[in-house]
């Protein structure tokens, strides 16, 4: 009995003397709040003992008889912010010991601050304006406090943040594109003549890259260059105005007149990676370029420029070479075809290669190319030519390329950018929305809708976006879709009338015959789409459609995230990444079709649960975004109840009309999701996805793996043998003369 008694005594001892996990956390939690403490202040008696030094053997030189103060003052009773007032309060004239004082008297004569902002430690005192308004914004009103008022709605409340944080931002915005420095075009050496062009442009002052990059290339017009600046900040006008200058000289220097200018041939070429790129630049020389340039009082030239690119007829090309084009944009395929095999392609007095887009060119595999155009062009040219290379980014590839290619460079900087860090516009505003896979277009309806109302209705302004997909399958889908969707109460769902019929004739190919529509479901407002895999023509005419209009949503692929640069009067006011790109270079490139030059932008990133981890990475990259609330957003459409019918309108369109589309662009979209790099696998892995969630986004109500077989084939072949034996049936009843009689 003794021994048992002993053993429940044990147990009794051993529960009482159990410890709880919170408790094991907390105890954790301490010790290491005392480590870390007691690092930091030794951290700091260091840093202030070695502060103590250096101002001691300063003050050896000029007051000696200071030494005595600093020796007396311990290093435990001044704090950092005492350093800091020390260093505000300094002058070459001030000693230390007067310092002091004033830092005694300044402790004594104010008050502490109680004042503070919410989970944060930065007094309303300290901080500016504009920065105030957007925490107290955010702060959440109290029932409790005495100076709560009426709770403001969380969507006003975004409104009020957006504004002031774009009035902060636009006033920083034109340091970093022009600087503090009063800068001029005429300071830079152009001619008064192409100052002229560019006035007539309203183009009047040059970007930090213009200004830095025309001087050099005038100043050393034969040395290469290497050109790296942000998105929107003009590289294009960079190297197009040197260039101009250059041939414009070349002319008067062989005192060549307007009768037999274009003798010379090709003086100089741009090279792009996508034609609507090339498009886009030699639009810009059009400008430029248009009517004779006035070089001298002796000497007035006109340059022509031309444009080649695959697609295009390669006979009328030959043709525009032969009569000579001065300055000439191409894409590498169709230009190493014309310098293999078009002899009438005079390349001889060559002066510049450009390389536009260098990083792109790269990663679309054009390297092989680029180098057999540089050796061909050096081959034929008489002279050593000028070879320059610029992009938003320059990567490995490029680098490489730059020291094989580039002799003794010039490397210019369009902005001070610090190592792993991505430099973009101030101006641009760039919000982040995690969507529930499943909500995803019930959310891009509601966001574009909100803009749209925003921008046309309230304050009476154009609006363009551009929304940013990952495959042209869902371009096609999104495109077709919010053409013919609309949204309706469901009395009104099942009706039946003439336009429906229309649409389903125009719905049977499974896509749309033009690439310009409007919007059913977005008061008709007009959308455009635009991918590779469209012909040449139908790229180039959506491309001029878009930048002519003054409002429209371009769904596209990145074919258009690169160098596509609107006209001034319309300049694009949204991007939407609704896939997130497999790049950071591309994130980079597509937030830079907004924010151009000294205009506003906003970019908005929709973020899946699954790849929150991501917006992680592009902070420490330099991004910052404003978090918007998907339930905030949502509420535009209305109740938990209308969204909910709304979703069921989607998914019952969807059913009936596109699911042959909608199986097309799921598995596209899955294909371009798993062809994310290893590096961002942790983000992007089809098998963090919700497989069902997801063909729900795309308006399916079958699971992946059915639209998978169908896609294969062998349910396709059944459902058409199928609907070939109804319409056997259906022929036969006509066909039969006794069904006619059947009811007499």
């Amino acid at each position: 009995m003794s021994f048992l008694l002993n053993i429940v005594q044990d147990d009794s001892v051993k529960k009482k003397k159990k410890v709880t996990w919170k408790q094991r956390v907390e105890a954790n939690r301490k010790k290491k709040s005392k480590r870390t403490y007691a690092k930091e202040k030794s951290d700091r008696q260091n840093f202030l003992e070695n502060l103590q030094k250096d101002k001691a053997e300063q003050l050896k030189k000029n007051n000696p008889s200071d030494m005595a103060t600093i020796k007396n003052t311990e290093p435990s009773k001044v704090s950092n912010k005492d350093i800091v007032l020390i260093d505000k309060m300094k002058s070459p004239s001030t000693s230390t010991k007067e310092l002091l004082l004033k830092l005694k008297n300044k402790s004594k004569g104010s008050k502490p601050v109680k004042r503070k902002l919410e989970k944060t430690g930065d007094n309303e005192d300290d901080i500016s304006e504009p920065e105030l308004q957007i925490k107290r914004a955010k702060r959440p009103a109290t029932g409790n406090s005495k100076l709560s008022t009426k709770q403001v709605p969380q969507e006003k409340t975004i409104d009020r943040i957006e504004l002031i944080t774009t009035e902060r931002k636009s006033q920083e915005y034109s340091q970093d594109i022009f600087g503090n420095e009063e800068l001029s075009f005429e300071g830079l050496g152009l001619l008064p003549s192409v100052i002229e062009k560019l006035d007539k442009n309203s183009i009047s002052k040059p970007t930090i890259i213009q200004s830095k990059t025309i001087g050099c290339l005038l100043e050393q017009p034969e040395r290469d260059l290497c050109m790296q600046s942000m998105t929107g900040s003009g590289k294009t006008l960079a190297f197009l105005l040197p260039v101009i200058q250059r041939c414009l000289l070349l002319a008067e220097s062989l005192k060549v007149q307007n009768t037999n200018i274009r003798d010379l041939g090709t003086l100089a070429i741009v090279l792009t990676p996508t034609r609507e790129l090339a498009q886009q630049i030699y639009s810009v020389l059009e400008k430029l370029l248009s009517g004779p340039l006035q070089v001298s009082d002796e000497c007035r030239v006109t340059l022509v420029p031309g444009v080649i690119v695959g697609g295009d007829k390669r006979k009328s090309e030959k043709a525009r070479l032969r009569k000579g084009i001065h300055i000439l944009v191409a894409t590498p395929g169709r230009l190493l075809d014309h310098l293999q095999t078009t002899s009438s392609f005079d390349s001889k007095f060559i002066q510049t290669l450009i390389l536009d887009e260098t990083d792109r060119l790269m990663d679309m595999g054009f390297e092989k190319k680029v180098k057999e155009i540089l050796e061909l062009l050096k081959n034929k040219s008489e002279k050593t030519f000028q070879v320059i290379l610029c992009s938003a980014t320059l990567p490995e590839k490029v680098s490489s390329l730059a020291g094989e290619t580039l002799k003794n460079p010039v490397t210019i900087h369009g902005q001070l950018q610090e190592e792993g860090k991505i430099v973009i516009p101030s101006n641009l505003i760039q919000k982040c929305v995690v969507v529930p896979t499943k909500l995803r277009f019930l959310a891009l309806y509601s966001l574009l809708e909100k803009h749209i109302k925003l921008n046309m209705i309230h304050n009476k302004e154009p609006f363009k976006a551009i929304v940013f997909l990952a495959c042209k399958d869902s371009v096609e889908f999104y495109h077709t879709l919010l053409t013919f969707f609309k949204r309706e109460s469901l009395k009104d769902a099942e009706s039946d009338d003439e336009s429906d019929s229309e649409d389903e004739e125009q719905l049977e190919d499974g896509k749309l015959t033009a690439a310009k529509s409007t919007s059913a479901i977005l008061s008709n407002f007009p959308i455009f789409r635009l991918h590779g895999s469209m012909e040449q023509i139908d790229r180039s005419n959506i491309f001029k459609e878009y930048s002519k209009s003054q409002n429209g949503i371009l769904f596209c692929t990145d074919v258009a995230a690169r160098g596509l640069d609107w006209n001034a009067s319309t300049l694009v006011n949204m991007i939407v990444q609704f896939d997130a790109p497999c790049d950071v270079k591309d994130f980079v490139h597509r937030i830079g079709r907004t924010a151009r030059l000294n205009n506003r932008g906003e970019a908005v990133l929709f973020m899946q649960p699954s790849e929150i981890g991501y917006v992680e990475v592009l902070k420490e990259m330099g991004m910052e975004f404003i978090s918007e609330e998907c339930d905030v957003l949502l509420s535009r459409i209305g109740d938990e109840n209308a969204q909910i019918k709304l979703q069921y309108q989607y998914e019952q369109f969807v059913e009936e009309k596109m699911v042959k589309m909608a199986r097309t662009a799921l598995m596209s979209y899955l294909k371009a999701y798993s062809t994310h790099p290893q590096s961002e696998k942790a983000y992007f892995h089809v098998k963090n996805l919700h497989l069902g969630h997801v063909a729900k986004s795309f308006g399916l109500k079958e699971k992946p793996i059915e639209s998978k077989k169908y896609l294969s084939g062998a349910a396709k072949r059944k459902e058409e043998a199928e609907a070939a034996k109804k319409r056997g049936r259906v022929m036969r009843q006509k066909i039969n003369p006794a069904s006619e009689f059947a009811a007499f």
